[in-house]
């Protein structure tokens, strides 16, 4: 690309027009925010930080990890004593020969580990990936699920 068009591009994607003002006192409130309260895909050194929700029912826990753009090739999950750990990777899709204008995704390796009680059952862990979510269900162990005790009659 000539330096001329270069330059347009990054006219256009810039202008505001009657506007400006109104975009520059928000792009100064989202630096001011940016500085103050990490994005919640953010770490504090502009690292990847998926999301994770954790549900939990009679039967389990569910959680709920939000990995748009990583494939489940690039995903590890594992188990070591009572701790579950998930791990990846999401890597840019750009060339290493173009000339970025703006950035605002952010790549790189995670890691997420969560210590769970004693009632689940580890060894019966399932994992799904679908539409950028990673789903993995825990089942309570058998001790630990509610049940019912029957009263015999004499």
């Amino acid at each position: 690309i000539m330096k001329e068009e270069s330059n347009m591009l990054y006219d256009a994607l810039t202008e505001a027009g009657p506007f400006e003002r109104f975009w520059d006192l928000r792009r100064e409130f989202d630096r001011l925010f940016d500085e103050a309260i990490p994005a919640s895909r953010r770490g504090p050194h502009n690292e990847f930080v998926p999301a994770l929700d954790a549900d939990e029912d009679e039967e389990g826990l569910t959680l709920h990890m939000e990995v748009p753009g990583v494939a489940p090739d690039n995903l590890e999950v594992s188990v070591n004593g009572r701790v579950l750990s998930i791990s990846g990777e999401r890597s840019t899709q750009r060339s290493e020969d173009s000339k970025l204008h703006r950035s605002e995704r952010v790549f790189g390796k995670f890691s997420r580990s969560i210590e769970l009680p004693d009632n689940y059952d580890l060894d019966a862990i399932q994992a799904s990936h679908d539409s950028g979510v990673l789903t993995l269900r825990v089942p309570r162990s058998a001790a630990a699920k509610p049940r019912t005790i029957a009263i015999e009659s004499r």
